[in-house]
């Protein structure tokens, strides 16, 4: 009597599951359509189920009366009945059911935060505690009787897994809608404060329509605060090329990526996504170095906050560390940057103002940069330490704190690209020289600061030479002033006094390049006795004058218009020769100021392009420069020639060459005596044997040298040996 009873009762429920499925919602158009019937579908089916089992109870109750007492066997049968039902229906889900009920929750949920808006404002949502925003107050007390009818009519079905795996994912997905639409191209504003509030004010509120218990609220709070974490991590990260190059700007999604790799331990992900955003938007031929500096400068910044241990920094700045050693420019633009004082437009401190606040720290520091470079050579070849703070970082990232304490400031990182120190110290004396002979007056306050400022960071020692260079500046000056001060109209010096020298100690100063030319003669008549004044000041000193180097400032008229240059001694000795004829041959003006054809033609094109002078072709093909008649009128006003024509002083590169050019012959011995050497196996030699003068280049400097006698067939490279060429 029992098992029929519960076979007719499981009977009739699979029928009215079969119609509830199939049957009840024809007419509704669409997932959304079907979505406004599942609150009746759902009601009739509890109902159905509920009538059936207070039938079950009834023909079990007669049982019992019959058998005289309540039988377990007869309460399993209840416990089967629900079993069954559950069966039932779980077997009746199918995926378009599951987006139905998908649809119903986004629906609800949707309208419930367009409600909170309009009542409040999501700004507002912060000052809301979780249980102080009602949904009844909300949105009615029937919306939420109908809610809350849904969800118990679900769970009396068994499907309560079924409903919160789908109301989770609608709240993940307008979880991720929120955080989007608030992130997308605005690395200003702090998303994960706005999400925090929807949080707080929609999601936690919505939920507890239809949640009662403070375990499950507790749940879905940590569950959405995860989900939050990641998908503004994730956000953050897409962006974080932009935010680096918009920082400071960009200081709300920096304090958002810090927050989410603190709580979502996203470090590894940031690192593999920002090192392939590099690698494809800096790091390639097509963006100048001093970009690529200034991106790594903020990067260092933007890390320094984020991740101040540093290990991101060290990850994330290597390939463009490896990158940087690559450009030869690269260690002039940091040296330049290093000493512009110009205020930067977004209001950060400049280099020079960090080496001011931070130069006394310098000396603390000292080694450190080189340490971090040989770090950064060793890149990802060695096995990283084990990361012990696992509440922070939730992987072992490539750290070497345990080995090598990070540099202080973006100086130390920038010097730590390279590791030496004197790299820096000797591209910025070659700077200074070239800003040095290019001034016009004795002015070097600027560059006496920046001295000063530099040796709290590189030590007085490094920059000596940068301060007898200045020193010459000064010295200079008193005794142009004394020379000019002695001097009458009989020595040849004009009452304007045109000429100011500067008297440089040629053993300080780097290589002093360019082709020496011949000045007119009554410049050349002024220079003697300039120089003389200064023999009998100085015995048994004399001036040797350097014709190629210096500034000069000529007012030049052409058919009654006028252009003011600034211009070499060799350009204005080209354009002076034009007072004694008005065309020149190339081979006689070459002759006259004794310098190569190519050097008279470079020169020459000063003043072709400023109008002055015109290049054509003689009879027999030679060519030939002759004045103007008249300037154009896109020529005019002031010009200013000094750059193009070089600076005059040797380049560090050059200075390498000559400085390597003396070992050549040791090299060439030591190749003599065995048939093959790598380059380590000649450092080393050259280290041990070679004395005088000192031996003291690294071992990238002495690659780059043999690579240029390998270019000029002195040597032959064969795998990792050098051997000579055979004759």
């Amino acid at each position: 009597m029992a098992t029929e009873a519960l076979d007719t009762r499981t009977d009739a429920m699979r029928q009215r599951v079969a119609k509830g499925w199939k049957l009840e919602m024809r007419g509704k158009q669409g997932t959304e359509g079907r979505a406004e019937a599942l609150p009746e579908m759902l009601e009739e089916l509890t109902a159905e189920f509920q009538q059936q089992m207070h039938k079950l109870q009834y023909a079990l109750g007669l049982l019992e009366l019959t058998l005289e007492g309540p039988s377990q066997d007869l309460r399993s049968y209840r416990q089967r009945f629900e079993s069954n039902v559950c069966a039932l229906v779980w077997n009746a889900v199918d995926e378009t059911f599951t987006s139905i009920v998908r649809s119903y929750f986004l629906a609800k949920l949707t309208a419930f935060g367009d409600a909170f808006q309009r009542a409040h404002g999501l700004e507002d949502a912060a000052s809301f505690e979780t249980d102080a925003v009602k949904g009844d107050a909300l949105m009615g007390r029937e919306w939420c009787e109908e809610m809350k009818c849904v969800s118990d009519s679900m769970r009396t079905l068994g499907l309560g897994a079924l409903m919160e795996e789908q109301y989770g994912t609608v709240a993940n997905q307008v979880l991720l809608q929120e955080v989007s639409s608030y992130a997308k191209d605005n690395v200003e504003m702090q998303v994960l404060k706005v999400t925090k509030q929807w949080i707080q004010g929609v999601a936690l509120p919505f939920f507890q329509v239809f949640v009662s218990s403070g375990e499950e609220i507790t749940f879905w709070r940590s569950r959405l605060d995860y989900k939050m974490y990641r998908a503004v991590g994730e956000t953050r990260e897409a962006s974080f090329f932009d935010i680096v190059i918009d920082y400071p700007e960009s200081m709300g999604a920096v304090e958002d990526l810090k927050a989410c790799l603190k709580m979502a331990h996203r470090h590894s992900q940031i690192v593999a996504t920002a090192t392939r955003i590099f690698a494809n938007r800096l790091l390639h031929a097509g963006a100048a170095t001093s970009d690529i500096l200034q991106t790594y400068i903020s990067t260092i910044r933007v890390l320094q906050i984020i991740d101040p241990e540093g290990q991101l920094l060290h990850a994330i700045g290597a390939p463009i560390c490896a990158y940087l050693r690559t450009r030869k420019d690269t260690i002039r633009c940091i040296v330049t940057m290093m000493t512009d004082d110009t205020p930067s437009e977004d209001g950060l401190p400049s280099l020079l103002e960090e080496l001011a606040s931070t130069g006394n720290e310098g000396g603390e520091s000292e080694g450190k940069e080189e340490a971090y470079a040989a770090e950064e050579d060793r890149g990802s070849t060695w096995t990283p330490a084990q990361v012990t703070n696992a509440s922070t970082y939730g992987t072992a990232l490539s750290t070497f704190s345990d080995r090598v304490t990070l540099p202080k400031d973006t100086v130390g990182f920038l010097i730590g690209i390279y590791g030496s120190k004197d790299l820096f110290v000797g591209e910025y004396r070659v700077m200074l020289a070239e800003k040095l002979l290019a001034k016009e007056d004795y002015d070097i306050e600027r560059e006496v600061r920046t001295i000063e400022l530099l040796k709290l960071r590189f030590g007085e020692s490094a920059l000596h030479n940068c301060e007898v260079m200045l020193k010459d500046f000064g010295d200079s000056k008193r005794i142009d002033s004394y020379i000019k001060s002695e001097t009458d109209s009989n020595l040849g010096f004009s009452s304007h006094e045109y000429l100011d020298s500067v008297i440089l100690s040629e053993c300080f100063w780097p290589g002093l390049q360019g082709e020496e030319v011949k000045l007119p003669q009554d410049i050349e008549t002024e220079l003697n006795l300039y120089a003389s004044k200064y023999g009998t000041l100085k015995a048994p000193r004399k001036l040797v004058w350097k014709h190629h180097l210096g500034v000069v400032n000529l007012d030049v008229e052409v058919g009654g218009s006028k252009i003011s240059v600034r211009v070499s001694p060799p350009q204005a000795a080209l354009l002076l020769a034009f007072r004694e004829q008005k065309i020149w041959d190339i081979d006689a003006l070459s002759s006259k100021l004794g310098s190569t054809p190519s050097n008279i033609r470079r020169w020459a094109m000063v003043w072709i392009n400023s109008g002055v002078l015109q290049e054509t072709r003689a009879t027999n093909n030679s060519m030939v420069f002759k004045v103007c008649d008249t300037l154009t009128e896109d020529h005019g006003g002031e010009m200013d020639a000094i750059d193009a024509d070089g600076g005059g002083v040797s380049s560090m590169e050059e200075q390498l060459a000559q400085e390597m050019a003396v070992y050549e012959s040791y090299i060439i011995g030591m190749l003599t005596n065995f048939d093959s050497l790598p380059l380590e196996r000649i450092h080393n030699m050259l280290k041990m044997f070679v004395v005088e003068p000192q031996y003291d280049k690294t071992s990238e400097q002495l690659a780059s040298f043999l690579g240029k006698l390998v270019t000029e067939d002195k040597l032959i490279m064969e795998g990792t040996s050098y051997r000579r060429v055979s004759k």
